[in-house]
């Protein structure tokens, strides 16, 4: 009886102190971000997206 009432104590002092912002994190700025960054032209001349491009990836079962 006594170990599960420790156990239940430890739970109630450690769980919420997972759920906490570290200090000094609730003043944080979120980075820019537009998403006109992103687009063409793609210049990635090893991985170009066509559009309709399909890729269809196949393999077998291994055992183990």
């Amino acid at each position: 009886m006594k170990r599960a009432l420790l156990t239940v104590g430890i739970a109630l002092v450690i769980v919420p102190a997972f759920g906490q912002s570290p200090p000094g994190s609730r003043n944080l700025v979120e980075p820019a971000f537009s998403a006109s960054d992103f687009g063409h032209p793609i210049t990635n001349k090893y991985f170009t997206l066509k559009p309709g491009a399909k890729f269809v990836y196949e393999g077998k079962p291994t055992k183990g």
